[in-house]
Formats: C-alpha cells, structure tokens, sequence
C-alpha cells in the first residue's frame, strides 16, 4: 500500500487490471486510491473518475447464449456493472455465495434469473458439471468470444473477442503517451497473460503458477510477503525504504498495477 502511494506521488500513474466489473471490486481496493481501472478483462475503462470504454452483450444477445449454456448442462455466473445472475445445475460453491453476498451488500442485484426482462451480462464465467458439454458454446461463440480457461475446476471466463486485459493496456498508452518501456503489469494468474505479455517489464507474484512464472521478466515474493513493494523497488520505481507491514487492509485478494 505505502510502495503504490510511493509511486504515485512520484508521478507514476497505477491502475487495476482485473476481470471483474468495476462494481464488483472490493471497496477497500478502490480506498487504495488509484489512477484508473481496467475491467472485465478491457472491456471497461476509468480513467480519472470518467468511463472511457464499457462494452457488453446487448439483451438479445445474453438471453441467447444463457439458453445455450442451459442446453449444454453448464453452471453460469453472468456479471453486469448492476449485478450477477446465477443459474446452477450443482449447489453454489462457498466462494460465489461470499461474493454474492459481498455484492449485495454493495447494493448490487444478486436475485435475478436469466429470464428477467433486464437480464443483460457484459461477461460471464461457464463450470461443467456432470453430464456437461462445453462443446456446443464453444461452436456458438468461436468468432464471438475469447473462452479463457483458469485453469481450476472446469471453469471458464467468456469475453468480447475484440477485448482482453492487453487492449485495456494499449487504451490507457493511448491517453496518456506512456512509452512501453515504462509500463510495468503485476498478475498472478492465467487471465492475467495477455496484460503480462503486452509490457516488457512483467512481473509474476510469488505465488502465481508456473504457467504464469514462465512469461515474465521478473518473479517476485508473494502478495502477503510485500512481493508488491519488493518489485517496486526492483525497478527502481521508489527509492525510499517501504515498512513490510503485516496485511493491514484485510484483503485476501491481489491488486495488480
């Protein structure tokens, strides 16, 4: 937290790059104060407190493609700025029942169900179950969606194929004439390749798999160990000596620069 205020006071700018919607992300990430968000894997972006970008699926569209997922037998997660719709075959893991709940208490719509007349997703996560095909929507959406495979229990993350966390990086040079050299991506996991492969100063967290490890310039120490403010001052970015202090916000998750 100290190494990122650290580099924006010295007049670097920091952003989030991450698959979620912008409404979905943890409010004590937004507290940390950044420059802008690239969300839903580039499909949205702010920059300084203004949308530059948001794309999505219009509701014709969504409506089509949960009735395919529902044909396939798949368990779906569709994520909008205003909510999520869940539509299940298999009881609901633990982990999207938190977010879940996480999202309603941010005021969020966490009920629906993809018959509703407002259901509309900008993008959406697919797990098989049993007795599943992924096949059928993966013919439906070749020319339509990237399918990213997270590489943990069957899951895949579906977005806009003209968008990834790599378009999101070449919008924000594009506003601000950061030349490549001095752009710096931080990911810990497989949606994170195209951002690390975008930049020439990539850096993989000490806890990113080996998949992830294998493409960057630089492999740092783990979130919670200051990997952050380790590869911070790996570059340079910070001269001043940054306190490692001991997970003082709470957050069990990464951000990423």
């Amino acid at each position: 937290m100290e190494a990122l205020r650290a580099v924006r006071q010295s007049g670097g700018l920091c952003f989030v790059n991450t698959g979620r919607p912008f409404g979905h992300i943890d409010r004590r990430v937004l507290a940390l104060g950044f420059d802008g968000y690239i969300c839903s894997c580039g499909q949205h972006i702010e920059y300084f407190g203004k949308t530059i970008l948001h794309a999505g699926f219009d509701a014709a569209e969504s409506y089509d493609i949960a009735q395919t997922v529902r044909r396939c037998g798949l368990n779906a997660l569709y994520e909008s700025e205003r909510g999520v719709w869940l539509d299940f075959h298999d009881p609901i893991p633990p982990v999207i029942r938190r977010d879940r709940d996480r999202f309603a208490s941010y005021g969020l719509k966490t009920a629906g169900a993809v018959t509703d007349p407002d259901f509309q997703f900008d993008k959406f996560c697919v797990w098989e179950s049993a007795g599943s095909s992924l096949v059928p929507l993966r013919e439906k959406l070749q020319d339509r969606c990237t399918m990213i495979d997270r590489g943990r229990e069957n899951f895949y993350e579906c977005i806009l194929k003209e968008y990834s966390k790599a378009t999101g990086i070449a919008a924000i040079r594009a506003l601000t004439d950061v030349p490549p050299n001095r752009c710096y991506a931080f990911g810990d996991g497989p949606n994170d390749l195209p951002m690390l492969t975008a930049v020439p100063h990539s850096v993989a967290m000490g806890n990113a798999p080996n998949e992830v490890k294998a493409v960057c310039e630089y492999v740092t120490a783990p979130l919670h160990q200051g990997g952050i403010a380790e590869a911070i001052r790996h570059y340079g970015l910070i001269q001043t000596e940054i306190p490692l202090l001991s997970d003082p916000s709470g957050l069990q998750h990464g951000t990423k620069i």
